[in-house]
């Protein structure tokens, strides 16, 4: 994510050299942003409220926010928290806002602040029955959640997407006697001011089957990258766009330039006129790597 002119990395899981099992962390790691797409030296803000891992997390100017997360503590689970970034890159102690409503979680999720006016924060929770969404008013402070359900039936870890009209799911896979299989379908809905989702549609496809990827929205396009063809495979290099239409229909997808080596798990922001893909995994036990393209011209 972007917070304060930063690129921020927050919590995640790594395994040691030699070592058989992943070792949560509780860092948050920024790097100065430049006109460039360059990036300056990482060093460490502050820490999480314990070492968190698949955490969802979404920034409105220098505000952080964290919604849920794979916490060593787990009482900190299921629960909301806030900290400010500052200009120097220093981050305040992360204090609880309160709980996600009704037992939802939001792991390996995504959230969006839909405007820097209205603090609205969109959370999407995939459940075994469901896809929901959750939505709060962060300004002055965290009001009542509601809740909408938007797709029914089990989709797991799909590319999702918000233009700040419309929110998109992408891929992903299902889960039935046929072995989780993954899918090309991509859903979208119309996102009324007020956080309120509207009817879902089905839209065009994906070029192939993906998940544990990544999609985003910039301008009038969205993206997918990297991911997996099955749910245990490894990285793939992939990337497409498709151009969004008023009505929120997607036009045909168009490959792009692949990613130097395929990623999955991984973490995707936009800053000014660049991408930046950090971290996730290929194969193995994860990667330090930062990648940046530029998407605007």
């Amino acid at each position: 994510m972007v917070a304060a002119g930063y690129l921020v990395v927050i919590g995640g899981n790594y395994e040691p050299e030699g070592g058989t099992t992943f070792v949560d962390i509780d860092e948050v790691d920024v790097a100065m942003l430049h006109e460039d797409g360059s990036i300056g030296a990482w060093s460490r803000a502050g820490s999480t409220p314990s070492p968190v891992s698949g955490c969802t997390a979404a920034a409105r100017g220098d505000t952080i926010y964290i919604v849920d997360g794979l916490y060593d503590d787990a009482s900190d689970q299921g629960h909301v928290f806030s900290a400010r970034l500052s200009a120097s890159g220093v981050l305040t102690a992360f204090s609880a806002l309160g709980p996600l409503p009704g037992g939802q979680d939001a792991f390996y999720s995504e959230a969006w602040v839909t405007s820097e006016e209205t603090g609205k924060l969109l959370t999407i929770d995939s459940s075994l029955s469901s896809t929901t969404v959750l939505e709060v008013s962060t300004v002055p402070t965290m009001g009542v959640w509601s809740i909408d359900t938007w797709l029914s039936g089990f989709l797991g870890r799909p590319e999702s997407a918000f233009t700040g009209s419309y929110l998109y799911a992408m891929g992903g896979y299902l889960s039935d006697d046929a072995g989780n299989p993954t899918v090309t379908t991509v859903v979208g809905s119309p996102v009324a001011a007020d956080g309120k989702i509207g009817a879902s549609f089905k839209t065009q496809p994906l070029p192939a089957p993906i998940t544990y990827g990544n999609g985003i929205a910039v301008d009038n396009f969205v993206f997918v990258v990297g991911g997996k063809t099955t749910p245990f495979g490894t990285g793939e290099v992939g990337a497409w766009s498709s151009e969004i239409a008023s009505s929120g229909d997607l036009g045909a997808w168009k490959a792009e330039t692949p990613l130097p080596q395929g990623r999955t798990d991984m973490a995707l922001t936009l800053a000014g006129d660049f991408l930046y893909l950090t971290g996730g995994g290929y194969m193995g036990p994860g990667v330090d790597t930062v990648f940046a393209a530029r998407v605007r011209f």
